[in-house]
């Protein structure tokens, strides 16, 4: 079979396509259509393909492999009402043909008939290839998957890829099977073996990534998809789960060359947009990260988190006042956000309008009462306008839910009203608690990091 990116695949296609505009059928032999299905197979093209299949029908009404084929893609698009008639016009040209079977057990397990698709099961004849073996183990690996059996999918599956490692259907069902079972440690040495036999298999590849980043394993697991979507470059899933587990590490350049990879096959939406926008302004560059922002807005000016982060990234700037502006636009659209008015009213208080940034903070604490790193925002900003107070009589009224970022507060408001030995007390339980925390100490009261006492009690507890 020509390769997808042969120059007589492409002229192939050209005039298929030609000729499906002008709505005349073209006459092609089966290896040209089978050529073309693979063509538009690679790249995820369906409607394409199905059109290549209704063509390939009209000329060779009696060819069972492209009733097959069309009852595979029905199915893949759950359209299994549909896929079961082409299965039964197959079956009426060849009613022992083995795939026809399992085709059709595939069909009726989807619908709910498991009993007769049980039957169908039980009656296959004995299969005469390893193919027809490893499609055996795959149908007996999705009936058990719809009754929830799925220890006994696994298994099957397993059998399925021992006998045929290139197994397509039973490599993609593997994911769920993995995933329902937490078989991940497992299922990394059965890749690693059919990578072995197929080193260009896009999907052992993508599975491997996916068992590598649920065991932690997130480099490994990188490099994995990588490979998937570098082998087939149509592979949008590959791609997606790259970008979202390479973001989530901070790998922000690492994110934007795999952005660039994907725009050269598939369209980008808003939210790829802001993804992109939230890249350049961790990585600083900000007129890129502001235009990224703004692209995004245009695609979708009704999406709250874009305006958000744009906010983030004007206040990173010290451009408070627009800053402002946008995070006003986020709280429009969704003002059960704390995190929202927490921004603005942070962006108010550098820019010196102390009581809209006091009302911001009361605001989301009373959106979110439960988060302690709202009290502490609030209390620290009561303590840099003198209220250390007021700040120690609601931390002492939140004490049911203090968090230890809210414990080393206190202990700031009990330095700030000058009770020193009960500050010291609460910072050695702090420290025993949560030693790492200790330079929020620091970020509420600077002075004390020069405090020959205190760094004292804190290198004790090291």
């Amino acid at each position: 079979m020509r390769q997808a990116n042969d120059p007589a695949i492409l002229a192939l296609a050209k005039y298929f396509e030609k000729s499906q505009h002008r709505g005349t059928l073209p006459s092609l032999s089966l290896d040209e259509f089978e050529d073309l299905i693979a063509h538009y197979d690679g790249q995820r093209a369906s409607e394409q393909i199905m059109e290549v299949l209704d063509c390939a029908l009209q000329q060779y009404p009696y060819s069972v492999y492209f009733y097959l084929k069309k009852a595979d893609f029905l199915l893949a698009q759950n359209r299994t009402e549909e896929a079961l008639e082409v299965i039964d016009d197959a079956a009426g040209l060849s009613p022992d043909n083995f795939e026809v079977l399992i085709l059709s057990i595939e069909a009726l397990t989807l619908l709910g008939q498991m009993e007769l698709a049980g039957r169908l099961l039980d009656e296959l004849p004995s299969p005469i290839d390893a193919e027809q073996q490893a499609d055996y183990y795959y149908a007996q690996a999705f009936w058990h998957e719809q009754r929830y059996e799925f220890e006994r999918m696994y298994f099957f599956l397993c059998a399925a890829l021992e006998i045929l490692p290139s197994h397509q259907r039973s490599l993609e069902k593997m994911m769920v099977a993995v995933e329902m079972n937490k078989r991940y440690q497992e299922a990394i040495p059965l890749y690693e073996h059919i990578l072995d036999q197929d080193p260009y298999s896009y999907q052992a590849w993508f599975n491997m990534g996916q068992a590598l980043a649920s065991t932690g394993a997130y480099e490994r697991a990188l490099e994995a998809m990588e490979y998937a979507y570098i082998i087939d470059p149509h592979f949008e899933l590959a791609y997606r789960d790259f970008i979202d587990l390479s973001f989530e590490l901070g790998h922000y350049q690492q994110t934007l060359r795999c952005f660039e990879e994907l725009t050269n096959h598939f369209l980008l939406d808003a939210e790829d947009t802001q993804i992109i926008a939230r890249c350049f302004w961790h990585l600083g560059q900000y007129s890129k990260a502001q235009e990224s922002f703004n692209e995004a807005i245009q695609l979708d000016p009704h999406n709250d988190d874009t305006y958000y982060y744009l906010g983030e990234c004007l206040t990173e700037q010290e451009l408070f006042q627009p800053a402002i502006h946008y995070y006003s636009k986020a709280i429009q659209l969704d003002e059960k956000r704390e995190e929202y008015f927490a921004a603005r009213g942070e962006a108010f208080l550098l820019k010196g309008e102390l009581e809209a940034a006091e009302a911001d903070f009361i605001q989301a604490t009373q959106i979110a009462p439960e988060s302690g790193h709202l009290w502490v925002q609030y209390c620290s900003f009561l303590m840099q306008g003198g209220r250390a107070k007021e700040a120690l009589s609601i931390l002492s009224q939140q004490r049911s839910l203090e968090d230890i970022e809210m414990l080393y507060c206190r202990v700031a408001c009990l330095f700030m009203l000058g009770k020193r030995k009960e500050a010291k007390y609460w910072l050695s339980e702090a420290l025993s608690e949560a030693y790492e925390a200790h330079p929020l100490l620091f970020d509420l009261i600077p002075d004390l990091e020069m405090d020959a006492d205190i760094t004292a009690l804190i290198a004790n507890h090291w």
